[in-house]
């Protein structure tokens, strides 16, 4: 059988055209899937409605637009999945590293958040505020979607919260932005710094949340040299499901708790320099350890 890649003589160009082709053609065909069920089961009428449809709807559509082309992508470059594509072979010190990840995880929410008071600060110049109006529309649209989704919250919602909005994601997006797209930007640009940080744009342009950009791109270089220094997405799959399954629950437990976790104030201005400056060391010294780790495993 022969094993030669498909890729193997192909331009970077030509790469790039396909992963953008199995995007538009995943996107496009789980969509029309996601639809067809969700008629089914609930009914055309509350497809756009109905919380439980929204779910099914999204869940699908993340998959086939980061998921499917990825394993696709990986399949024709490489013409087999690697065993290690995911995860490496777990020991201590990547238990370690997981505690590690928990940790950074934590500290950097007040930090993400303070960065999305920032960012709301931002506005464009007159000449593109039709832009700028379109963005917040697009953003409101989907805050609606988020508010329907977190509404009267149970615990089997909350589950079901969990599961379409940390672990769906946290795999199909990580598979993606940092299996494919971040290794094939490093192809293209033989630098992996550039590489992060042009995936972290991306990877927050393609969420459509204006005030959310700046926080976001910081939360995808997080997660880029989490995947370069440990060599495994497992640990950006478990960062980026800890972020997400941390607000989900502080939402959760606010609003059983009838708390209004916007308005309430973790921090005062005078502690948010300090908040930023051992925010930054933890996570540095966080990632350096994770890093240092990876070394330790290859010299046994």
């Amino acid at each position: 059988m022969d094993k030669t890649p498909y890729f193997e003589k192909k331009s970077l160009f030509f790469r790039f055209l396909i992963l953008l082709f199995l995007v538009v053609f995943g996107f496009s065909f789980f969509s029309i899937i996601g639809i067809f069920l969700a008629n089914a089961i609930w009914g055309a009428q509350q497809v756009n409605t109905n919380p439980d449809a929204i779910r099914f709807f999204q869940g699908i559509s993340t998959i086939g637009i980061f998921l499917f082309p990825s394993i696709v992508f990986v399949f024709l470059e490489k013409k087999t999945i690697p065993k290690n594509f995911i995860y490496n072979k777990m020991d201590k010190k990547s238990i370690q590293s997981l505690i590690i990840i928990v940790a950074l995880s934590v500290i950097i929410i007040p930090l993400i958040s303070f960065l999305g008071e920032i960012n709301q600060l931002i506005h464009f110049p007159e000449s593109l505020k039709n832009i700028e109006n379109w963005m917040i529309k697009l953003e409101e649209k989907n805050g609606a979607i988020l508010n329907l989704l977190t509404q009267n919250v149970n615990f089997e919602t909350y589950l079901k919260n969990i599961l379409v909005m940390a672990v769906v994601p946290a795999i199909c997006e990580e598979v993606f932005f940092r299996g494919v797209l971040q290794n094939f930007s490093i192809q293209v640009f033989k630098n992996k710094h550039i590489a992060i940080v042009l995936t972290a744009i991306i990877f927050s342009i393609i969420h459509f949340q204006f005030y959310g950009f700046i926080p976001r791109v910081l939360l995808g270089i997080y997660l880029g040299y989490l995947m370069i220094w440990s060599g495994s997405l497992l640990l950006p799959i478990f960062a980026h499901f800890l972020h997400n399954f941390l607000s989900i629950t502080i939402d959760y437990i606010g609003k059983t708790n009838h708390m209004n976790v916007e308005e309430t104030n973790l921090i005062d201005i005078k502690g948010i320099f300090w908040l930023i400056l051992i925010g930054t060391i933890f996570v540095f010294v966080g990632i350096r350890r994770v890093y240092l780790n990876r070394v330790d495993l290859h010299k046994l």
